[in-house]
């Protein structure tokens, strides 16, 4: 019993991933940001979180080891895809600019 416990352990991993967003013109922090972390197997292993007010986010994750893609999107911005390979228990940082979307009235 004790070996099957061990190697589900090694399946998973306990993941920190955080970081800032902010916006690519005025350099400030852009909070309500929905950012979205996927594992591209396994559609129930999923995590959403939202930016703070000083644009931070943190991911608390404890999936199986794989490839994830975390999504970042706000509203009247260009959304951005990042791949992230979970395989140990680590602790990653990562920012994001996200540039505003030119919205013209015809």
């Amino acid at each position: 019993m004790l070996l099957i416990m061990l190697n589900i352990t090694f399946l998973f991993a306990q993941t920190i991933i955080e970081g800032n967003v902010i916006d690519f013109q005025t350099n400030r922090s852009l909070k309500d940001v929905t950012l979205t972390l996927e594992n591209e197997t396994h559609s129930n292993n999923k995590q959403v979180v939202v930016s703070n007010d000083k644009g931070e986010f943190l991911f608390n994750v404890d999936f199986p080891k794989g490839t994830y893609l975390l999504t970042v999107s706000a509203i009247n911005y260009e959304t951005k895809k990042n791949r992230i390979f979970i395989n140990e228990d680590k602790k990653i940082r990562i920012d994001f600019v996200l540039t505003p979307i030119n919205l013209e009235y015809f």
